[in-house]
């Protein structure tokens, strides 16, 4: 996706804006604008200092907003500019909007210079007296022009914008600290590349929220939501590579869409979502193996592993806190015994929490996002494999690369109905990483012959991870009672309370068997798609 970005002009065509963002702590902000004026590659007449003050409307029911629209009026330089900009995509970081601007005169919205037919079909029917202000921005910003050039001749011309400001809703405002790189020509490598370098100046923190997102958050009381994986848009006229850097791209892109929710903590997905992401990149690194015999891999693969054992943690006690507790407290409702093991599992889930906010806000997070980008927007694999191997069409290498996996899972589930707990759980391991093999190719295939086998895949897979949470649940419990002191009342309740949760999934699993077993030989009888003549 590597692409000129053409700069913004007035007008009512659409433009693309392509950015990056970074916050930082507004002392440390100043301190990276001091270092990269002094860059190589800067041109010394592009910097210049300005206030920018944007207010930005919606109406009452935020009917712009759903639609995927923003509406904002600016004021800059004495001049007043009206911009729609649309929802934006991510790629490898990279946030990509389309703009439309124009100079207005008044300070509020004009909708009559709107004259492009896209942007008026989607705002729909809107009244001028139906816009009302939610939120205003109000910076110090800090522009000014690099020249970036990698190793291998490909370059970029990029905009920075240090923003040090506020965002005021009504009677609440929130500080705004952060550096925008703007793509004005050359490469997404050349762009992140970039990045990289202004990264290691400061502890300094990859986001994808943007000012309109945090505005509205503020102004509406909302908090950040989870981001489900998308769909992998492979084509049976795929390549190899051309693989490669669509699961990868799509899987960092639910790791980075998903950081927001998982500091905040409101939103349990959150976390769920991005320890998704991570499993399926680590899968993608499985997958293409063969492909991606590199160090740069590895160091992925190292750094996927650091922030999956953080995460962790905190997802096991939402678990236990929001499906394995509350099963157990609807059948004993009083049961105080069950409420002091909820209320040691909250405050280890608080400080769990704060370890992923650490992480998620660590400069080791960030640098290891950013070359993670920046392997797969340089194809940092190239060096090692032959290009005809990369070249070569993804449907005569998916096949072989499912039937592996599904071997395994059919070999560790074998006289499934005599296996042990810790021998199903290696099952739930292989069945997972296959999934996310299937869906990564499932787009290669038909639906009507994916969907059976995906549906079978997908309850067993819930079933078995199912009965995971409550072995999970049996360490867990193990160690809160290890945060009580011992002799205590509480730390009577809550050995009993863990005695009570453990005993009632107990009996719940073995009510459960028959139907594991049934969920496993649907999925054993299954065809596998990729087979199917």
């Amino acid at each position: 996706m590597d692409m000129t970005a053409p700069r913004l002009e007035a007008g009512t065509e659409a433009q693309t804006e392509l950015e990056l963002k970074l916050t930082c702590e507004r002392s440390r902000l100043a301190k990276v604008l001091k270092s990269v004026t002094k860059a190589g590659g800067v041109d010394p007449a592009s910097k210049k200092t300005k206030r920018v003050i944007s207010t930005y409307y919606d109406t009452e029911d935020r009917r712009l907003r759903k639609r995927g629209l923003t509406l904002r009026v600016r004021t800059k330089n004495g001049q007043r500019e009206q911009t729609i900009k649309s929802e934006g995509t991510s790629v490898s970081g990279i946030m990509s909007r389309q703009e439309w601007t124009t100079p207005i005169i008044g300070k509020t919205p004009d909708l009559s210079v709107i004259t492009s037919a896209e942007v008026r079909n989607r705002m729909g029917l809107i009244l001028p007296q139906e816009l009302a202000p939610v939120f205003t921005t109000d910076v110090k910003r800090t522009t000014l022009v690099i020249e970036h050039t990698l190793g291998n001749g490909e370059s970029a011309q990029v905009e920075l914008a240090f923003d040090i400001g506020k965002v005021v809703a009504g009677k609440k405002s929130s500080p705004i600290s952060e550096l925008e790189l703007e793509l004005i020509k050359g490469t997404n490598s050349a762009l992140i590349d970039l990045a990289v370098s202004v990264a290691k100046l400061a502890p300094m923190v990859l986001t994808q929220t943007s000012k309109v997102e945090g505005g509205f958050a503020l102004a509406d009381g909302a908090y950040p939501k989870a981001s489900p994986a998308s769909k992998i848009p492979l084509t049976r006229e795929a390549s190899v590579e051309e693989a490669i850097v669509q699961v990868f791209r799509a899987s960092l892109g639910q790791l980075l869409a998903n950081r927001a929710a998982a500091v905040s903590g409101k939103d349990i997905e959150g976390v769920h979502q991005a320890r998704v992401a991570i499993r399926r990149m680590k899968s993608a690194l499985s997958v293409f193996k063969t492909y991606l015999p590199c160090p740069e891999a590895d160091l992925v693969a190292e750094e996927l592993g650091w922030l999956m054992d953080i995460l962790g943690p905190a997802r096991d006690l939402d678990v236990f806190l929001d499906e394995v507790l509350p099963a157990v407290q609807h059948d004993r409702p009083d049961d105080t015994d069950l409420e002091a093991l909820g209320r040691v599992a909250k405050k280890a889930r608080t400080e769990a929490y704060r370890k992923v906010r650490a992480a998620f806000s660590s400069k080791r997070y960030t640098a290891a996002a950013l070359a993670t980008a920046a392997w797969i927007e340089q194809r940092g694999w190239r060096a090692y494999v032959s290009t005809e191997a990369l070249n070569t069409p993804l449907v005569e290498s998916a096949g072989p690369l499912l039937s592996k996996r599904h071997r395994k899972v059919m070999k560790l589930g074998k006289g499934f109905r005599q296996l042990t707990a810790e021998q199903r759980h290696e099952v739930r391991i292989a069945l997972k990483k296959h999934r996310y093999a299937t869906e990564f190719f499932s787009g290669l295939f038909p639906e009507t012959r994916t969907r059976p086998y995906l549906a079978a895949m997908r309850k067993l897979q819930n079933a078995l991870g199912a009965a995971n949470d409550v072995a999970t649940a049996e360490i867990l419990t193990a160690s809160l009672a290890k945060r009580v002191k011992r002799g205590t009342k509480d730390a009577t309740a809550v050995h009993a309370g863990a005695g009570k949760l453990l005993g009632w999934h107990t009996r719940a699993a073995a009510d459960a068997e028959l139907d594991i077993v049934a969920l496993w030989t649907t999925y054993a009888e299954s065809q596998p798609f990729w087979q199917t003549a």
